[in-house]
């Protein structure tokens, strides 16, 4: 195999997407330089290893060349040597199967479409492997891009912490786990005083 890793070329999916929100918010990553075809046949790798075989993870990853002429270049990414896991794709990508999903990986600026998979358990060898390689026609031997970022997260265990006492008034509250990992719960909370008949109002966001 041989693959070329590009240095120039690549650029940021439309904000809104699921790829800017997970990669470009507060700057985490860009997407520019990337990680591109080579000889017939070509693929890429990423294989975790030293997991923990009794925690659950969340693996993303998406790429853009960010040229609206390459509709016919896709990249087909498929989760290898995990014991479980559940797809957790953009909705719009081809699914191919449980494990595997293709995405126009030429021009993904619009739809900022993202491979994910959750609840991935990697079984006792603590090992797990994401795939890339092309996939679709003509360019099926070839053309397409692997990863321009991916990122593997450990999920959060155990109980929610109980929410502060908070005086009345508008608060944003953030439910945190244990050492103060984020969980990713936001609410938005008016608490009204003990002594008056309304009763709080509480909505999720």
């Amino acid at each position: 195999m041989q693959t070329i890793f590009g240095t120039a070329g690549g650029v940021d999916c439309d904000p809104g997407t699921d790829a800017h929100d997970i990669f470009s918010v507060e700057e985490i990553v860009d997407m520019q330089g990337l990680i591109i075809y080579g000889t017939t046949g070509w693929w890429v790798r990423v294989t975790f290893t030293g997991l923990d075989p009794s925690t659950e993870y969340t693996f993303v990853a998406a790429a853009n060349r960010g040229n609206s002429d390459y509709t016919d270049r896709w990249t087909r990414y498929t989760i290898e040597g995990a014991d479980a896991y559940i797809n957790a794709s953009s909705t719009g990508v081809l699914i191919n199967s449980e494990d595997s999903v293709s995405i126009c990986t030429g021009s993904n600026t619009v739809t900022g479409y993202i491979a994910s998979w959750t609840g991935i358990q990697s079984g006792p060898d603590g090992e797990f492997t994401i795939k890339a390689e092309a996939h679709g026609s003509p360019y099926q031997t070839r053309k397409a891009y692997g990863f321009s970022a991916f990122k593997l997260e450990e999920l959060s265990v155990g109980p929610v912490n109980e929410a502060p006492e908070v005086e009345a008034g508008s608060h944003r509250l953030t439910y945190l786990t244990p050492g103060d990992a984020n969980v990713g719960m936001r609410m938005a909370a008016t608490v009204t005083d003990d002594d008056l008949p309304t009763p709080d109002s509480l909505s999720m966001k």
